[in-house]
Parts: structure tokens; sequence; C-alpha cells
């Protein structure tokens, strides 16, 4: 669902310019129309205008590209740096953790191979 540009309330522009999917959207609807012969009336029935009301050019989807790989690589360093800094699981310890957790293991193994035996 996309909201052209000139319903959206003054107030909440700023949204409009922040969300990446209205750069790409104004960018492959420009590459689209910008060269046809109604590609202005087009542009204008979608709501894309500057406001002096003039049809976006041909320059605007550079700017959207300018705008999309600098917007991909912050969040692709921003979710590796959560990742690798924030766990939601319990730090493992050492190989004697690990050593003592086989041995509880292979305990209860054995006592319940044991209990089989007796009941047969």
């Amino acid at each position: 669902y996309i909201v052209a540009p000139n319903v959206i309330p003054i107030y909440w522009n700023w949204i409009y310019w922040v969300t990446p999917l209205s750069w790409i959207y104004r960018s492959l609807l420009l590459n689209e129309f910008v060269h046809r012969s109604d590609g202005q009336q087009v542009m204008e029935s979608y709501g894309f205008l500057l406001p002096n009301d003039t049809p976006y050019g041909r320059e605007w989807i550079g700017y959207g590209f300018a705008y999309i790989i600098p917007y991909t690589i912050i969040c692709l360093v921003a979710s590796a740096y959560c990742l690798h800094r924030f766990r939601m699981e319990a730090k493992q310890g050492g190989r004697a953790d690990i050593a003592e957790e086989k041995d509880e293991v292979e305990c209860e193994v054995s006592e319940s191979i044991t209990f089989n035996e007796e009941a047969f």
C-alpha cells in the first residue's frame, strides 16, 4: 500500500522521505514514465510533484540510488553489530562445562539401562 506524497499531511512528510520504499517507488515510476509523451500527466495523477507543482525530473533516479545504497550499508552494519554485541542466549563456558554435561548424560543413560534390565 503506497500513499501518494501530495495526500500526506505536512506534519507526516518526514516519514515519507525517510522510508526507503518511497525512494524506490519514485525511481521506478520516473524510469518508466519520464520519456513517455504522457509521462508528466501520469506523474501528476500519482501525486509525484515537487513543492512548486512540477513533476520530478530524471535526476531523482540517481538521488534514489544515492539514498538506497548508503541506507542498505548502514542497516547491514547495524544488524551485524547488534548480532555480534547483543546475544539472547546464555554464554557457554569452556570445555570443562561440556565435559560435565557429557558425564551427566552418560549417568542418566546408564541408570535408565539398569532400570530397564531389572524390569525384564
